[in-house]
C-alpha cells in the first residue's frame, strides 16, 4: 500500500503562487526523503474558513511529457478524479475556456462550472496551468498546477486545490477534508496517465 505523508501545522508549506518564487529544491528533497508517493498539505486560503489541499510530487518523466498531459483539457474526465465532464469550449490568445462537470461529496454534489486555463511560464521557472473560475453553481473553485524540470529525466509537480460549493449541510471540516484528500489523488492520477502514454510510445 502506498503511504502518504502529511503537514502536522495547518499552513506551515509555502502555497504555490504566481506572485513568490517556490523553494523547488527544498520541496523535492522532502519527497526524495520521505520515499513516499507524495506529499500533502493543509493551506490556509484569503476569504474562507476552509482549507485547500496542496500535493507535491516526483514523476518519472521529462517536463514535456507532463505538461503534455495538463494540456489536454478535454481529457481531464478521462483520468481525474471527481471530474465526469470537460470541455473546451474556445481557445483565445492562448486562454483556454473549459466547461468541468464534477461530482462530490460521494456523489451527492454536482458541480458545474465554467473556468480559463492559462498556462504560463514563471519567474523560478515553473510552468503554470492555472484554472480560474468564471462562473458556475459553486462558490469557488481554485486550481493549479505547477511543474518543475528537475533533470531530463524527472520533473517535480506541485497542484494545489480550493473547491467551495457553499452548500449548508456541509460542514467546513468536511470540504477541507475533500481538498486534501483530493489533491493527492490528483497528483497520483497524473503520473499514472504521464508514466501510461510514455509506455505506449516506447
Amino acid at each position: 500500500m502506498l503511504a502518504v505523508i502529511c503537514s502536522v501545522m495547518i499552513g506551515t508549506n509555502p502555497a504555490i503562487t504566481n506572485q513568490e518564487p517556490f523553494p523547488v529544491l527544498e520541496q523535492v528533497q522532502a519527497v526524495d526523503e520521505t520515499r513516499e508517493d507524495y506529499l500533502r498539505y493543509r493551506l490556509k486560503a484569503p476569504g474562507t474558513k476552509i482549507t485547500a489541499g496542496q500535493a507535491e510530487a516526483l514523476i518519472d518523466a521529462p517536463l514535456e511529457d507532463v505538461m503534455q498531459v495538463l494540456r489536454q483539457y478535454e481529457s481531464y474526465k478521462e483520468f481525474l478524479p471527481f471530474f465526469t465532464y470537460s470541455k473546451l469550449l474556445k481557445m483565445q490568445d492562448g486562454v483556454a475556456e473549459l466547461r468541468l462537470k464534477a461530482k462530490i461529496l460521494g456523489g451527492t454534489v454536482e458541480i458545474d462550472a465554467f473556468v480559463e486555463a492559462h498556462e504560463t511560464r514563471l519567474r523560478d521557472g515553473g510552468n503554470a496551468i492555472t484554472l480560474k473560475f468564471i462562473r458556475g453553481n459553486i462558490e469557488r473553485f481554485d486550481a493549479r498546477f505547477r511543474a518543475y524540470a528537475i533533470d531530463d529525466k524527472r520533473t517535480f509537480v506541485v497542484f494545489y486545490l480550493l473547491i467551495d460549493p457553499d452548500l449548508w449541510f456541509a460542514r467546513n471540516a468536511t470540504l477541507s477534508e475533500y481538498n486534501w484528500v483530493n489533491c493527492g489523488r490528483t497528483v497520483r492520477a497524473l503520473r499514472a496517465r504521464v508514466l501510461g502514454k510514455r509506455e505506449n510510445t516506447q
